[in-house]
């Protein structure tokens, strides 16, 4: 039992490892959390993801709406002709300086930076946190943008120019999609803000009316032509309705006041963060590799049950109110004592210096758990005699522990404590009735035969449950053949297993009975409870054998055995024929004599010894038990948080740049640096857009507009799934934007060089764009009611170099920027529904591909998709 002790206390200081292992994993995943959301709404959406975390994502989304906020969208016009003077590097380190400075404005003047589309960055103020001077402060960040730009243009001797547009109103912000999802934003007020970008001539800043009216006086502004908007309205018949308005628009005056000036910017947004990809060379995976395939529970105990404890932390109560620092729960709490009950001991450390035993390093918390160990078997001791957890459900997961499972097997494995105990009561019986056999074998034939019979006994009645036991351990119940599936279900039993364990410690005391009662006192080598005050004590010890048996089994077993030998020593001391010659000094011929007394209490104390014996063993073998399930709790959580931060890692980087970045010896992202480059060429860039998501289905009047977010995220989703699918490992989710959709072909060349042919991604993205049509075709059969309401796609694709890399300031994002993305997002604008918009590109004309009902044809620049 020391070897199991130690075995014990190895499994808390996997755990330990464990649990440290798992808090690094989870400080990664708020590091890459924030990369993609705001920090003020972590928590919201940590807590929304934990209640949905065994939930498709495509059945709930994060939104909340903000309202009022000012949207501010700039592009910087000029930057795709620089790809033809610059390399991708200095392109890009261009593009991040004028972005970290942009970030860096946004930080100053209270606006969040969401996002960015090519040369495009938007923002907002008053999201997430409300802001009464929104307006305001999107109005110096417009004036102080302007500034930038123009000093880099003189700085760096580039040909840049920045078009800004500002509008006030409400948005939605909402993480949309199952991959590369980010915090965005969503509303007609965005659109209006698009709008007004689109209308905006360069270097101007473009801002709507109502805008306008939260400006103070010292903004000086001019008017500008009406746009076309679409705008809800109270209807008498409908309610809200959806028409195009004018929106009167002005220009904000670039020469307005400044109420912050450049050189007075102090602060920047600072970050603790360590962006780390090492120890993830063989975590990474294509996600796209592992489609389809069905992720099969973890063959280990106490799977089966998972269930239940993921019901309960730390398999105790949740309570409401929070733990002070006294009384929070250890990494290891006490195995038998509910988790919220607070803390009675600390160590001398703690004591002294007051450090909460969380804070500690590693090594503090390993002795700690040692102390843990004998604090647990203190517990035992102090509690009632079954030893029963307090906690129902892990009692149940301790009763069934051996029911049904293949697991890994080692030397302390609780699964070969049946063995083990059945084996060695085997040899034990073996060694006792060799002994038996030794002691009567120069008795009469009627000895002999007892001795035979008893031999025959011992083989017949332990070798099969024995031979059963052992076979049914290590065998999983099958599906068909009821016969030998009802077997191992028998040999799995618990009560088959206390049954054999039983027959075999009972046999010692049949052997001393029957042959007590077969031979008479004179044929006797010795006085007869004489040979049973020899043969008693291992009699009884037998008991103390099977480890795993319940301590309740084992004393109820030996106290059978204990009360017949006894009564036997009583029967046999009253007789009077008994010769004592050779004990004369000691003994008389009276009834009862000190000699009895001695007899009695040797049995006493050998049955007392198996009592404790029997509840050390018990308890021994639930520390054990709880260690494991610590440890494999432990592990399974450890390794989902593991997989979690991979997926966060994912989102933020595609995988072939973090193998790219492991494969350079890159093992922490740079900050407000440019950590990958590339020039790629013949790179596939297409946006897909549901072309009357806003127009017939996004409602603000109904709950805000929320419930539209949410069929926006089951359409995202299913694409996100298509796209999974190895056919189309080519292509890449880039990020979506309001109801478009954009994916890239071609980006990785390592997955490129693969391909039999140099067009063969191009193809493949042809093809996912194809398949989307009939995708959107049976969402809308299964769901939309109507023709007239089906969801439709317009989308754009062009093809040519691009500048891809990894920029970032505060937080690292993937970027591609280049003639194509442009060209693919101004074509899928106008892309009609149901048709796929491309340029004369001889790439795209040049591939002439039928699937199914999928016929492309080329007309002028379209490409048809007929049903």
């Amino acid at each position: 039992m020391d070897n199991v002790r130690r075995a014990s206390f190895l499994r808390a200081c996997q755990a330990v490892h464990m649990n440290a292992q798992q808090k690094k994993a989870l400080v990664e995943q708020t590091v890459w959390i924030d990369a993609v959301m705001p920090k003020k709404i972590r928590v919201k959406y940590w807590q929304l993801l934990k209640q949905h975390r065994d939930v498709d994502k495509s059945l709930w989304v994060f939104c909340e709406t903000y309202d009022p906020v000012s949207i501010l969208f700039s592009e910087i016009s000029g930057f795709t002709t620089l790809l033809d003077s610059l390399s991708a590097s200095n392109l890009l380190f261009l593009l991040n300086s004028l972005f970290s400075k942009f970030d860096n404005l946004c930080y100053n003047c209270g606006c969040e930076r969401i996002g960015t589309l090519g040369s495009i960055y938007y923002c907002v103020s008053g999201c997430p946190s409300p802001r009464i001077d929104h307006a305001e402060c999107c109005a110096n960040l417009a004036l102080l943008m302007m500034d930038v730009v123009g000093g880099m243009k003189y700085e760096r001797q580039v040909e840049l120019a920045l078009s800004v547009s500002i509008h006030t109103g409400n948005v939605n912000g909402a993480l949309v999609g199952m991959d590369r999802f980010r915090f965005d934003i969503y509303s007609y007020s965005v659109l209006t803000a698009q709008k007004l970008l689109a209308t905006c001539p360069s270097g101007h800043i473009h801002i709507s009316s109502e805008f306008e009216r939260l400006l103070p006086a010292s903004f000086k502004t001019s008017p500008a032509q009406p746009i076309t908007v679409k705008r809800e309205v109270q209807s008498a018949i409908a309610g809200m309705k959806l028409i195009d308005v004018l929106l009167s628009t002005y220009y904000l005056d670039v020469d307005s006041e400044r109420l912050i000036s450049v050189r007075s910017l102090r602060r920047s947004p600072e970050t603790k963060a360590v962006f780390r990809l090492e120890g993830r060379a063989n975590a990474v995976k294509d996600s796209k590799s592992c489609v389809g395939q069905t992720v099969r529970p973890r063959k280990q105990s106490f799977s089966r049950y998972k269930h239940i404890v993921t019901k309960k932390s730390e398999f105790a109560h949740i309570r409401s109110d929070t733990f002070t620092n006294l009384e929070r729960p250890p990494s290891s709490t006490i195995w038998n004592v509910d988790a919220y009950q607070g803390r009675k001991f600390k160590t001398i450390h703690e004591f002294i210096f007051g450090i909460p035993a969380e804070n500690q390093d590693i090594m503090s918390q390993l002795v700690e758990n040692k102390e843990m160990d004998v604090l647990d078997n203190e517990v035992i001791k102090e509690m009632h005699a079954d030893s029963r957890f307090r906690d129902a459900e892990i009692e149940k997961m301790y009763k069934n522990r051996n029911e049904n499972q293949l697991t890994p097997v080692y030397i302390d494995s609780l699964k070969l404590a049946p063995a083990f105990d059945t084996i060695f009561l085997y040899i034990y019986i073996l060694l006792f009735t060799a002994a038996y056999i030794t002691a009567t074998e120069k008795e009469c034939l009627t000895g002999i035969l007892i001795s035979a019979l008893s031999c025959v006994a011992a083989v017949l009645l332990a070798l099969p449950g024995i031979i059963l036991i052992n076979y049914a351990i290590f065998k999983r119940i099958p599906e068909g053949g009821r016969i030998l599936g009802r077997f191992i279900r028998i040999g799995k039993s618990r009560i088959f297993i206390e049954l054999v364990c039983l027959v075999i410690g009972q046999l010692p005391t049949a052997e001393i009975v029957l042959f007590l009662y077969f031979i008479s006192s004179s044929k006797l080598f010795c006085p007869k409870d004489g040979f049973i005050m020899f043969f008693a004590p291992a009699a009884i010890l037998i008991h103390c054998l099977p480890v795993d048996s319940p301590h309740i089994v084992r004393c109820v077993s030996s106290a059978v055995s204990t009360v017949t030998l006894l009564l036997c020593i009583l029967f046999y001391a009253k007789f009077d024929s008994i010769q004592r010659s050779e004990y004369a000094w000691f003994y008389d011929a009276s009834i009862f004599q000190p000699y009895t007394l001695s007899s009695l209490m040797s049995i006493i104390t050998a049955w007392i010894l198996v009592v404790f014996v029997a509840r050390s063993n018990e308890a021994t073998c639930r520390l054990r038990f709880y260690m494991v399930m610590g440890v494999e709790r432990a592990a399974d959580t450890t390794a989902r948080a593991m997989r979690e931060c991979d997926t966060f890692i994912n989102n933020v980087i595609p995988m072939h740049v973090v193998r790219s970045l492991l494969a350079e010896g890159v093992q922490t992202l740079n900050i407000n640096s440019v950590n990958h480059a590339a020039l790629v060429p013949q790179v596939g860039i297409a946006f897909i857009r549901l072309t009357n998501f806003f127009n017939n289905y996004y409602r603000e009047d109904y709950h805000s507009g929320k419930h539209a977010i949410g069929l926006l995220n089951q359409i995202i989703c299913m694409f996100d799934r298509r796209l999974r699918r190895p056919e189309y490992k080519d292509v890449e989710k880039l990020k979506t934007h309001n109801d478009s959709y954009m994916v890239a072909a071609g980006l990785d060349l390592r997955q490129r060089e693969q391909n039999s042919d140099q067009a063969m991604h191009l193809l493949k993205l042809l093809r996912f764009c194809y398949s989307l049509f009939k995708l959107i075709k049976k969402f809308n059969g299964k769901f939309i009611l109507g023709q007239d309401n089906a969801f439709e796609l317009g989308i754009g694709v062009d093809v040519g170099p691009v500048c891809a890399g990894l920029i970032g300031s505060a937080q690292p994002y993937y970027h591609v920027i280049g003639r194509p993305a442009d060209i693919a997002y101004l074509l899928h604008l106008t892309s009609p529904p149901g048709k796929i918009a491309v340029t004369d590109n001889r790439s795209l004309r040049a591939l002439n591909w039928q699937q199914g009902e999928a016929n492309p044809i080329s007309k002028a620049n379209y490409l048809d998709f007929h049903y």
